[in-house]
């Protein structure tokens, strides 16, 4: 299977960045064993990383002399900020006069199924007697929308009603109609600038439909090819290799070498060294697979999003939300992720396709019921 490598590989690099400084300005990856040591080598251009299902202490804990690989707590188990991490896909919650434990939380889009309010993806929502997320009432109305999350699919929030009306929940726009959010618009297509319009005009249009040299909107350095927050949003067509820069679909130029001068251009790039400590050899290499299998895949799981009638959640989806749990074969699966050549475990990098195991809603696991079980009898 392909997973995320690439989304944590690199925000693990970002994190070894700001802590350490190698003497060469590439760098080189390593993979290593749970309990092992991880994070940056200062006299080489050497990251070491964690395998699947285990994070590196030393990104949360800076005091620690030797960071080392350990693993992630899956739900119902105990957690905190540092020793005992949640999985990614998992909040750390503490319920009053209880303890701290793995929960999956703010997940489940308006008119899906909950247990609990606090499963409900918006703040205007709670778990209705029924056990579906509802918007909220007060003075027995329903309150107004305030974001996308907390209307049901098909619609969107109208914050700009204006002449003193509540924000109200909308249909979709059809392609071609003005809109100013990609909100407004249908999963398959997006709010972006009119090919030809003078001034610019932003209407709906479909998703990775623009060629080279067209107009576009988009920011390259935060298209989600991962597929893991909310509704992605494409303008320019990636399987021609297109970029928007400057406001134009551009062709990706190729760029063999790079260093501490000469650094990568595309935001969607990282320099690596060809060895450990070798500059001479390093490359920019693309984080994602700019071609024909990443376009399709992300267009098939717009349409799986589309066929299931799932609801926006906003943020990052979670693994028991409508898009993991009827689309997680487009995330799971995914093709876009490139895996710098690297082999980690079985490279399940991607929290939300790791399987869970552990207790049900803020239920602890019974390890945890009874060590304070004990501590209580010992004091």
């Amino acid at each position: 299977m392909k997973f995320l490598v690439a989304v944590l590989l690199i925000s693990a690099l970002a994190a070894i960045a700001s802590a350490q400084t190698p003497v060469t300005s590439c760098l080189y990856l390593t993979c290593v064993a749970p309990g092992a040591t991880c994070l940056g080598n200062t006299t080489q251009a050497d990251t070491y990383l964690c395998q699947p299902g285990y994070y590196c202490n030393g990104e949360y804990d800076n005091t620690l002399d030797f960071p080392t690989c350990v693993k992630y707590v899956d739900i119902g188990g105990l957690c905190d900020t540092k020793t005992y991490r949640c999985r990614e896909d998992l909040t750390c919650y503490t319920p009053a006069g209880g303890v701290p434990t793995c929960q999956k939380l703010a997940y489940a889009a308006l008119g899906e199924e909950c247990e609990s309010t606090l499963q409900c993806a918006s703040n205007s929502m709670e778990c209705s007697l029924e056990g579906k997320c509802v918007l909220k009432t007060q003075n027995n109305a329903q309150v107004a929308c305030n974001s996308p999350g907390d209307c049901a699919y098909g619609t969107w929030c109208n914050t700009t009603m204006g002449n003193g009306q509540k924000n109200l929940c909308q249909v979709w726009k059809a392609n071609g109609v003005e809109c100013t959010d990609n909100y407004e618009c249908d999963y398959a297509s997006l709010c972006a600038p009119e090919v030809g319009s003078t001034p610019t005009k932003y209407v709906c249009q479909p998703q990775l439909s623009k060629t080279e040299g067209q107009v576009c909107g988009e920011n390259p350095s935060t298209l989600d090819f991962g597929l893991t927050s909310g509704i992605p949003a494409f303008d320019c067509d990636i399987s021609a290799n297109l970029q928007c820069r400057a406001g134009v679909c551009t062709a990706i130029p190729a760029q063999a070498s790079c260093n501490a001068t000469n650094t990568c251009t595309d935001p969607n790039s990282q320099c690596f060294c060809g060895s450990v400590n070798n500059d001479a050899a390093a490359k920019c290499v693309s984080r994602y697979n700019m071609n024909a299998a990443c376009k399709s895949n992300i267009q098939n799981y717009l349409t799986c999003l589309k066929t299931n009638a799932c609801g926006v959640v906003d943020g990052s989806v979670t693994k028991s939300s409508c898009a993991v749990e009827k689309c997680s074969k487009y995330i799971c699966e995914n093709p876009c992720p490139a895996t710098f050549g690297l082999t980690c475990g079985d490279n399940q990098y991607n929290a939300l396709c790791i399987a869970t195991n552990g207790a049900s809603l803020f239920a602890p696991s019974m390890a945890i019921v009874l060590i304070f079980a004990i501590v209580a009898m010992l004091f």
